[in-house]
Order: structure tokens, then sequence, then C-alpha cells
């Protein structure tokens, strides 16, 4: 192996090394923006009247009149 040869190695690897890294960060940015999406969706759920949605289950209706 001569110089040229380690020089073009080198850029090689820090090509690849590059496109990894991108590659990596955005499965990262995926991964985040789905778990903040179903926290969110948890904390809304979590929130709704409990009382409503034992009435659906208990008469087996959801069309309770007040």
């Amino acid at each position: 192996m001569n110089i040229e040869d380690l020089n073009n190695n080198s850029q090689q690897f820090s090509y690849t090394a590059r496109r990894v890294q991108q590659k990596f960060w955005w499965k990262n940015v995926k991964v985040n923006i789905h778990y903040d999406l179903f926290s969110f969706l948890k904390r809304i759920f979590s929130s709704v009247d409990d009382d409503y949605f034992n009435y659906c289950y208990r008469y087996n209706s959801c069309s309770r009149n007040q």
C-alpha cells in the first residue's frame, strides 16, 4: 500500500462513516417523534372523564342523557 491508497481508503471511510451517522441520526429522530406522539396521546386519553367510560362499559351504551 502506498500513500495514495491510504488516502483513498481514509476518504472512503470518512464518507461511509458520515452516511452511517446521518442514517442513525434520522432513525433516532423518528423514534423520538413516535415516542413523543405516543406520550401525548396517552396523556390526552388518560385525562378523559373516566366516569363516562365506566358508564359506557357498565350499560353497554354511550348515549347518556343528562
